[in-house]
């Protein structure tokens, strides 16, 4: 048989008792068909090859070969093991896609293990962290020659985003209720813009007080712990200049950051985090205002500033300026402020003397030397 995905038919038949799925590549179904045939007979007469891919296996079983590549991928990333660690678990929950092979794992059994979790009241937000999880495993089992095709696999829309500001006027109150070691963390988050993992592993050597060369500000290397836009140079504003002597003042080991009760080593995420739920609940802060949204105010207030939509995604370590987009609201003002700037632009340009006509340049020009 022959069905369509996107503007492409696919084919569809069973030979030797494997099940043969190939695109076309064309999007008119007579055409499509003929392929179909051409390729049937190509397999008959053994003019192309079938891969023995073995038995394949169901999602439990895939489990442990899943999860030894994803600790050989992230070794430096234990969080992120621990995430696929529990999505995958959770995916297991829903019986009939446990116990699917992969192969069989199709667009109307994901339908039904998203209806399971909306039933059960899940977020969308984590719905989809276990729907990317389930795709992980199944492009890993296609590029292990496992299954044939992956199937697509549609994120739910109506995500909640955490997209909580500190307002400037609460911005003392949460500060001033904030032990020290906490207070300079978020100080530093709100200066920089750095990820909590940024932090935890930011370093003595990679702290530089003194400018270099013609810059004006010291600054902090940020080695990227989430991929390669990560790594970057941050400017240091006199108030993180301030939190990072202080913290060379208590640090008894090369990590900037480190355990309240143990100087010598270097912070837990977990124990600041749950310091900082701690102070927002006794403010009555939203539960919305987590850890990470003292990183969305920095990206936030430099959106207000009118910042160069580059030097957002630079600065933040984004992979690309469609993340950086989310924190640049042109408001009226703006807009028209550009438009007078292009304006006195171009009055400036009409303003310029004419060349006087003995310069050189029109004598060339009108000698022809100059076409």
């Amino acid at each position: 048989m022959i069905y369509k995905r996107g503007n492409t038919y696919w084919f569809e038949f069973c030979f030797k008792g494997e099940r043969i799925r190939r695109s076309s590549r064309q999007g008119n179904p007579n055409a499509a068909r003929r392929i179909e045939a051409a390729y049937r007979t190509k397999l008959a007469n053994g003019e192309v090859d079938i891969r023995d891919r073995g038995p394949v296996p169901n999602l439990t079983a895939f489990k442990e070969r899943f999860l030894a590549e994803i600790r050989v991928e992230s070794k430096e990333h234990p969080e992120t093991i621990a995430f696929y660690q529990s999505k995958y678990s959770g995916l297991l929950r829903f019986a009939p896609l446990a116990q699917a092979r992969l192969d069989h794992i199709d667009e109307e059994l994901i339908s039904h293990f998203k209806a399971k979790m909306d039933r059960d009241d899940y977020e969308a937000s984590t719905t989809n962290r276990h729907l990317a999880t389930l795709k992980r495993a199944l492009r890993l089992a296609a590029s292990w020659n496992i299954i044939a095709r992956v199937p697509k696999i549609k994120l739910l829309a109506g995500e909640n985003r955490r997209d909580f500001v500190l307002a400037r006027d609460r911005e003392r109150e949460y500060l001033d209720a904030c032990p020290e070691f906490l207070r300079n963390w978020a100080i530093l988050a709100i200066e920089t813009g750095m990820r909590r993992k940024e932090l935890q592993s930011l370093k003595w050597p990679d702290v530089h007080f003194k400018p270099v060369g013609k810059a004006r500000c010291g600054y902090v290397h940020v080695r990227g712990t989430k991929s390669r836009n990560s790594k970057r140079n941050l400017p240091l504003t006199a108030t993180a200049q301030m939190v990072l002597m202080r913290q060379h003042q208590l640090s008894r080991c090369e990590h900037v950051f480190t355990m309240e009760t143990d100087r010598t080593q270097p912070a837990s995420v977990s124990a600041v985090n749950h310091c900082h739920e701690r102070v927002r609940d006794l403010l009555g802060f939203p539960q919305e205002f987590v850890l990470h949204s003292l990183r969305h105010t920095f990206g936030t207030r430099l959106g207000e500033t009118s910042t160069d939509i580059f030097a957002i995604q630079r600065l933040m370590g984004h992979s690309s300026i469609i993340v950086s987009q989310r924190y640049v609201h042109p408001t009226p003002e703006i807009m028209e402020n550009a438009i007078l700037a292009q304006e006195r632009a171009s009055q400036e340009f009409a303003n310029q003397p004419a060349i006087p006509t003995n310069s050189p340049t029109v004598e060339a020009a009108e000698s022809g030397v100059i076409q």
